[in-house]
C-alpha cells in the first residue's frame, strides 16, 4: 500500500473474480485478434476498518487488440491496449494533513485515467544463405505519445504540505533491432 495502510502489518485475503474473452480471425495475409477481460479484485483484512475495499492491482475493463500483416519476407503489426485506471487513495481535499499525518479519503475509491497506448511494427528477414537470414525490424511503442499515468501517491514535503509522485509510462519510443540467425 501507499496509503493510510503503508506501515501497517496486517493479515488478509483477496478475491477475485472477472471473464476473459478472445476473438481471433485469419484472413490471407491478415491475422487480426481483440481481447476483453472484466475482473473484479477486493482484498478484506479484519484488522483494518475498510472491508472489503478494491485491491491495488484491480483493472476493471482491459481491452487489446492487434492486426499483423505478412508479405513475404515483410511482416507489418498495430496494436492497441486501453484499460481503465488502477485504484489510488487520495488526501481528503481541504484536510490533507491532521495529527502530523496525511489525512487519506476511503482506501481506494479514486482511480488514475485510463490508460491508452497504440504500438507499430515492421520487421523483415532478409536470407543471406542457405544457413544465414538476417532480420530488421522496427518498433514504435506509443504511437499517440499517450501520457500514461502508471502510479500515483502521496507523501509530506519539507513545507509540511502534502506532495504527490506521480509516474508515468514512457511517451513514443522508437526500437530497432538486427539479428543473425545460424541454422
Amino acid at each position: 500500500f501507499q496509503n493510510q495502510y503503508e506501515f501497517t502489518k496486517a493479515s488478509g485475503q483477496y478475491g477475485v473474480y472477472g471473464i476473459d474473452m478472445l476473438l481471433r480471425k485469419k484472413l490471407d495475409n491478415l491475422n487480426m485478434w481483440l481481447s476483453y477481460s472484466y475482473m473484479n479484485n477486493e482484498y478484506t483484512f479484519k484488522s483494518l476498518e475498510a472491508n472489503p475495499f478494491t485491491s491495488n492491482y484491480d483493472i476493471t475493463h482491459s481491452v487489446t487488440s492487434g492486426i499483423t500483416y505478412s508479405y513475404n519476407s515483410l511482416k507489418l503489426g498495430l496494436g492497441l491496449n486501453w484499460r481503465t485506471g488502477k485504484p489510488i487513495t487520495m488526501p481528503i481535499v481541504g484536510n490533507e494533513i491532521s495529527n502530523g499525518e496525511i489525512n487519506y479519503e476511503q482506501v481506494n475509491t479514486s482511480r488514475l485515467e485510463d490508460y491508452l497506448r497504440l504500438d507499430f511494427s515492421a520487421k523483415y528477414a532478409y536470407q543471406l544463405s542457405e544457413k544465414m537470414r538476417l532480420d530488421f525490424a522496427f518498433a514504435l511503442w506509443n504511437v499517440l505519445n499517450t501520457n500514461n499515468q502508471i502510479e500515483k501517491y502521496y507523501r509530506i514535503n519539507s513545507q509540511d504540505t502534502v506532495s504527490d509522485i506521480q509516474r508515468f509510462s514512457l511517451g513514443m519510443t522508437p526500437n530497432f533491432s538486427c539479428r543473425l540467425y545460424f541454422n
